[in-house]
């Protein structure tokens, strides 16, 4: 069965008049019952009949009924229906024979929208003065039959609120201004609490919603005169809508206003199509004036914060800067963003639970998700990225740009962390500078470094004094020190050689614990691993060279297969061919076997023009030719 509601219930007009002679005329007891029937969805329900069930209760709302009828009614256009209590059909008691000046009356209604007796009670009304009336029928002398006719004639009198009648007894009258009352402008209520949907209403005027409302039905709405929703209350928040196309000269928006006598009205928080304000109160001294924008759950004692703005803090998230206490001059801007903050000062937190845990960390940035979460007494820093510097809890002045950049780190300080992962694991290590992906990820304790590039010094952990320059330079350096790669993959093994120098991509590529080599040019001394103290200038030149040591080459290819050490090579392919010897000398300017200027060091014999096997007679100084 359809739910039904009734609206202006019991607008009753008697039908007995208050001149005596006119009471008399009447031969029925009867009111008028008004009322206007909605749906379950507020919608009229017009011209359809309708069973209604009128009884009457003796005592108090939950009394005995003295008296019932039941009435078929047809619903107007309107919604509207009229009937007469006391000419229905009878379902138990008489009407007539109701004493209604020895007790309090009730009228209940209920009521079947199909026309049935399945009926669904509406509620139940108190009957205030009017059916009372009925009670002057039992006035003295009434049916005397002295011929005078100013003998039945009485006179009705209102003083204040007790109504009485001359020879008779007297009535008082509930007052005015506890009850609805219609005036000339409308109705009005001028005392007592009014609930809708609410039976005991602590506010002047309270409404609850409908538990079988959908969400997205409004508790309360203000419409305007073209029928469009300007202020609407749902279970969920507050709806105001904003006319953006008002004509020049009117009024459109919203606005939160104060009032003194003595300057008339403050806005304190404007919106308009153009523009949004918020007023905020500078005193001289005392408490600071601000806006807040909170939260309250009927599970939880106090509010929650989504927005404070006030001269000394700006805090917009829920929330955001929710321990604040003696810190000042912060900006914090997301959902628990600067959470822990106590008195930290000059922080700006832009992110989810950026700065979370910060408490008297000062002069920081941090923007991105959980970016600086952990950092608690950390100043100077500025973290930009999801999570970078995320466990950072006491380091100062780093500087950390990219996705988890500085992830790890803890204390370190002086950090400039740039690109994804860059610096990822550096706990405590100092004063590094990491530009590129990955670039010194695995980078603990390591401190002055320099890599830049993609995966440069990606493995260094502990390294010092390095600088890596370009992608995937010193890549597998995880303990070495003071090196200097430059270039694509330079030393990219080397993992804990120290103090070399290779220039040009894959220049000391095979480089692991070799130590004082300097490689200049493309891939120069690529295969040579453990070796030391080592010059090679020159693409290519020493590229076969695994572990030799002390070999000065310069030159293109120069020393290209040479295993030895101890060798200079000069000129381009100078000592190509040699292959195993050590502490030779070539000079020359091609890949011949037989050099300009050959030489061993190791029996410090010199051959123009030739090799040993020209000088067999091993002369210091040997000339292969005329001189």
């Amino acid at each position: 069965m359809k739910k039904i509601y009734i609206y202006l219930v019991l607008l009753m007009i008697i039908e007995l008049g208050l001149n005596l002679n006119m009471l008399l005329a009447q031969d029925t007891k009867t009111f008028n019952y008004q009322a206007v029937i909605r749906d379950a969805n507020s919608e009229l329900l017009q011209n359809q009949n309708i069973q209604i069930l009128a009884s009457i209760v003796k005592g108090s709302q939950t009394g005995n009924v003295i008296y019932s009828e039941s009435h078929i009614v047809a619903t107007n256009n309107f919604g509207v229906i009229n009937l007469k209590i006391g000419e229905g059909n009878i379902v138990n008691g008489i009407f007539n024979d109701i004493d209604w000046g020895i007790d309090n009356y009730y009228l209940k209604i209920a009521a079947d929208v199909l026309g049935g007796t399945d009926y669904v009670e509406l509620g139940t009304v108190e009957l205030m003065s009017v059916p009372y009336a009925n009670y002057a029928l039992d006035v003295k002398n009434k049916d005397d039959a002295d011929p005078d006719p100013l003998n039945e004639l009485q006179n009705l009198d209102l003083i204040g609120n007790t109504l009485s009648i001359s020879d008779g007894n007297s009535v008082d009258l509930p007052s005015s201004s506890s009850s609805w009352q219609v005036g000339t402008e409308g109705i009005y209520y001028n005392e007592g609490k009014v609930g809708i949907g609410k039976d005991n209403p602590v506010g002047r005027f309270e409404v609850k919603g409908d538990p079988l409302a959908l969400d997205t039905d409004p508790l309360f709405q203000v419409i305007s005169q073209l029928g469009d929703t300007v202020f609407a209350v749902y279970n969920d928040g507050v709806i105001v809508n904003i006319n953006d196309q008002v004509a020049k000269g009117k009024v459109g928006g919203f606005a939160v206003s104060g009032r003194s006598p003595s300057k008339g009205f403050n806005d304190y928080f404007s919106i308009t199509p153009d523009s949004a304000r918020i007023y905020v109160n500078e005193p001289a001294k005392g408490k600071v004036g601000g806006f807040a924008v909170s939260g309250r759950s009927p599970s939880k004692a106090g509010t929650d914060v989504f927005m404070d703005i006030n001269k000394i803090n700006c805090s917009l998230g829920y929330q955001s800067g929710y321990s604040i206490d003696a810190g000042t001059n912060n900006l914090f801007l997301g959902t628990q963003s600067g959470y822990f903050n106590n008195d930290g000062n000059y922080n700006s937190f832009f992110g989810y639970r950026s700065g979370y845990n910060n408490l008297g960390g000062s002069n920081n940035l941090f923007l991105g998700y959980e970016s600086g979460l952990s950092n608690t007494s950390g100043s100077d820093n500025t973290f930009i990225g999801y999570r970078s510097g995320y466990n950072n809890t006491t380091g100062n002045t780093n500087l950390f740009i990219g996705y988890q950049s500085g992830y790890s780190n803890t204390s370190g300080g002086f950090n400039l962390f740039v690109g994804r992962f860059s610096g990822y694991l550096n706990s405590t290590g100092s004063y590094n500078t990491f530009f590129g992906t990955q670039a010194g990820m695995s980078n603990t304790i390591g401190t002055d470094n320099l890599f830049i590039g993609s995966v440069a010094g990606v493995a260094n952990t502990s390294g010092n004094y390095n600088i890596f320059l370009g992608s995937g330079a010193g890549n597998a350096n995880t303990t070495g020190f003071r090196n200097t790669f430059i270039g694509y993959m330079s030393g990219y093994n080397n993992l804990t050689g120290e103090s070399n120098t290779c220039l040009g991509q894959y220049s000391g590529y095979s480089l692991t614990d070799g130590f004082y080599n300097i490689y200049i040019g493309t891939s120069t001394g690529g295969s040579n691993a453990s070796g030391a103290r080592n010059i090679t200038i020159g693409d290519q030149t020493l590229l076969y060279n695994e572990t030799g040591y002390q070999n000065t080459v310069i030159g293109y290819q120069s020393g290209y297969k040479n295993k030895g050490f101890g060798n200079v090579f000069l000129g381009c392919y100078a000592g190509y061919n040699e292959t195993t010897g050590s502490n030779r000398l070539y000079i020359e300017n091609s890949a011949v076997t037989k050099p300009l200027i050959y030489g061993e060091f190791d029996r410090n014999i010199v051959v123009i023009n030739g090799d040993s096997l020209d000088n067999l007679t091993e002369y210091t100084f040997f000339v292969n030719g005329t001189a």
